[in-house]
Order: C-alpha cells, then structure tokens, then sequence
C-alpha cells in the first residue's frame, strides 16, 4: 500500500512539473512575452520571426542569424529573407523581390518601373495621357475640339474630305477643287473658268472679245 501511494505522489509531481514553464537554455519560453523566434529550423537562430520595424531586425544578433532565415517587419508589412551565407544587414532581401522572370494568371499591383519595353499592347483604356510623341500605322477615332485646335499644319496629306465648311483665313491651294466656293480669289488669271453665273455688273480695263453680243452697246 505504501508503495501505491509513492507510486501516485511521484506521478503527481512529474504531472504538476510538466504543466509549468517550459525553458530551453534560455532561448524559448511559452509566456508569450519571449524576444526570440517562435519557429526555428535549428536550437537558438534561423527560423522565423516577427520584429516591430527594421531596426530591430537590424539588431538581430549574428548569434541568432541563419541563412534563409525570415523575418516579417510590421512597420511596413514586408517579409525579408536572410539571403547570403554572410548573414550581413546588407543581406536582407524583400520575399517577393525576384531577379527572374514572374509567371502569374493575375497580377495587381502598380508598376514602379516607368520604361516598359516589352509591353506591346494594352487593353482597352477608358483615357491616355501623353506629353510626347505619339507614333502608329494609322489612328483612327474622332479627335477633341481642344486637339483639333491645336492643329496648326497636316504634312503629307494625299486626299482630304470635308463634308461640312472649310474656313480659312489664308490662302487655299490645291490642284482642282470641286464643289462651291466661297471667298475671294487672289489669281487674277483663272483660263480654266469657261462659264460664270449672271452678273450684275462687270469691270474691264481691257478688251472684250466675243462671237456674240447681244443687249445695248
């Protein structure tokens, strides 16, 4: 019986001793309160771990560093990666920050790159803004009042059709127009008009020739 009852008292303490703290060499404690990583691939460094900025990560001791060990910054919600055997501050790297090639059904995000070279085309852009240049095969679309304004000269054009008015107020050349006409032409010598509409008077410091005259002279 009094060997029961030892039996029983000794497997009460080792119970009663297992429920309390546990601490390993200092380094892991399970109060929560603890300044060392939660996960380590190794006994006291490596692992992963959770520090309030980058200065404290920063400070993690050499002791306590592994490489590819991992650390998420909470100032900036950024996760770096210990990536060199050198195990330098230096050598903290961004998780995501690839030097190769991404491959992604979707991507969201806005580029920091300005210069894009390998993109060739787009989707459909509800607007674009642009303070250069613009070069294409052909346009095509309605341009703005306010671009339309801005248009001083068209270079190299080979046909243009007008279905409204044209106005302007220089000169107007061209190798044959058709259609009416309105303004004053500053070619005196037209040969190619054969015909004109009634006229109530007509001026000539010249002669006039005809086949025909008819009315009072």
């Amino acid at each position: 019986m009094k060997k029961l009852t030892f039996l029983i008292l000794v497997c009460l303490f080792i119970g009663g001793k297992a429920s309390g703290q546990v601490k390993i060499l200092g380094y892991i404690t399970t109060n929560g309160s603890a300044s060392y990583p939660t996960h380590k691939d190794s006994l006291g460094h490596g692992g992963y771990r959770v520090v309030a900025d980058i200065t404290e990560r920063d400070a993690i001791t050499t002791e306590r560093r592994k490489y590819g060990m991992m650390v998420y910054v909470q100032s900036n919600n950024t996760a770096y990666i210990l990536r060199d055997a050198t195990l330098g501050n230096a050598n903290w790297v961004n998780f995501l920050s690839v030097t190769g090639t991404v491959s992604a059904d979707q991507l969201s995000g806005t580029l920091t790159t300005a210069l894009q070279p390998n993109i060739t085309a787009v989707g459909r852009l509800s607007s674009l803004s642009v303070s250069g240049i613009i070069e294409a095969g052909s346009f095509s679309g309605t341009l703005s009042s306010s671009a339309l304004n801005t248009i001083t000269s068209l270079g190299n054009v080979q046909n243009l059709t007008v279905t409204n008015n044209i106005a302007a107020g220089g000169t107007i050349s061209a190798g044959s127009f058709s259609g009416p006409l309105t303004g004053t032409l500053n070619t005196a010598a037209q040969p190619n008009i054969t015909s004109v509409g009634r006229l109530t008077n007509l001026s000539v410091s010249g002669t006039i020739e005809g086949g025909t005259f008819s009315g009072t002279l």
